[in-house]
């Protein structure tokens, strides 16, 4: 049965008048009249008492009323999961981090912004680490991934939209010898252990980029930023770390220095998939601040600077949803997500 027939019955046994009734739908009272008849017709019986003074419902019509109601009900819920599925304000948000997203704080504001834009939308974190992510993201597994992607080869087919940018800072304990030097060099540093971050020997290769010939000691690895802290603490070695460790409230007893020949930044940056055949790479605009930018990249996408999105498509365009396009993003709940964080 076509729906229209239950907006034309639930009017009339509202309104319980044929006149009003057709004024609310915005139609001739003969043609009401009409359809309320085929649809008593095809039910096999009456639905409403007509006097020329009144009209009823009978008990038939009450029923019908009830379950026209639910009918109508069922179609609004099921357009509106629809649409917001397709505008990305439903369904599952997957996304991976690692350690210095979440401990510098600016995981948790952006994932709070994404919850007020978003609140239907059920959020999955992982912990893994950048080469991890950058696996899950080609088989599809995640949506996005927070990661410090400074010592990474750009990946076909992967984005990066940078979020922070912090200089490199060495860690020790604050009884080590060199505590109380100002600043350091490589030299100074050639006989230290060091602990590196587990699945990547990203101290080896800052050192190597920036000292030829100097090979770090790796003692002893860490999954997150904040074990390696700890076990810096305990005297295991020396590590290097994002500045914005030094205002993180823990209860480590270390002391951050800069080490000459080490220039490089931390940079943290969210990964996601482009579209097929769009090219990869790393953008270096983050801010040194460390405040998110990723508003103005999608401005800048919409203005026609594609070189800051994937894909080489024209300015944005609202499409048919309502909801403007960023290039060469395709899933709308990660294009709702990137919307929302801006």
């Amino acid at each position: 049965m076509e729906l229209r027939y239950y907006r034309y019955f639930l009017a009339v046994a509202e309104e319980l008048h044929f006149g009003r009734a057709a004024a609310r739908l915005n139609i001739a009272q003969p043609a009401l009249s009409i359809q309320i008849r085929e649809l008593e017709k095809a039910l096999g019986g009456a639905l409403l008492e007509r006097t020329s003074r009144s009209v009823r419902l009978t008990e038939a019509g009450k029923v019908f009323l009830r379950e026209a109601r639910l009918v109508l009900e069922q179609e609004e819920r099921a357009f509106e999961k629809t649409s917001r599925m397709l505008r990305g304000e439903g369904g599952v948000l997957s996304l991976a981090y690692t350690g210095s997203a979440v401990f510098s704080g600016l995981l948790g504001k952006l994932l709070a912004k994404y919850r007020a834009a978003c609140p239907m939308v059920e959020i999955r974190l992982q912990e893994m680490d950048p080469k991890r992510q950058l696996i899950e993201l080609e088989k599809g597994s995640i949506h996005a991934g927070f990661m410090i992607s400074s010592f990474l080869s750009p990946v076909r087919g992967v984005r990066m939209l940078p979020l922070a940018s912090w200089a490199t800072l060495l860690a020790l304990p604050a009884r080590h010898r060199l505590a109380g030097k100002k600043r350091l060099s490589v030299a100074m540093l050639a006989d230290e252990p060091f602990v590196a971050y587990a699945g990547e020997d990203y101290e080896s290769r800052i050192m190597r980029g920036f000292s030829a010939g100097f090979r770090p000691k790796i003692a002893c690895e860490a999954s997150n930023i904040m074990i390696m802290a700890a076990m810096v603490d305990a005297g295991l070695g020396l590590a290097l770390v994002p500045e914005w460790l030094t205002t993180a409230k823990v209860s480590f007893d270390l002391v951050y220095k800069p080490v000459s020949e080490i220039r490089t930044t931390m940079d943290l940056h969210l990964a996601f998939r482009s579209s097929p055949g769009s090219s990869a790479g790393f953008s270096s605009a983050a801010s040194p601040t460390g405040a998110p930018n990723i508003a103005s990249l999608i401005e800048s996408a919409a203005a026609g600077d594609t070189s800051v999105l994937p894909d080489t498509s024209p300015a944005s365009q609202p499409d048919a949803s309502g909801m403007a396009s960023l290039p060469g993003v395709t899933d709308a709940t990660l294009a709702a997500f990137l919307r929302a964080i801006a």
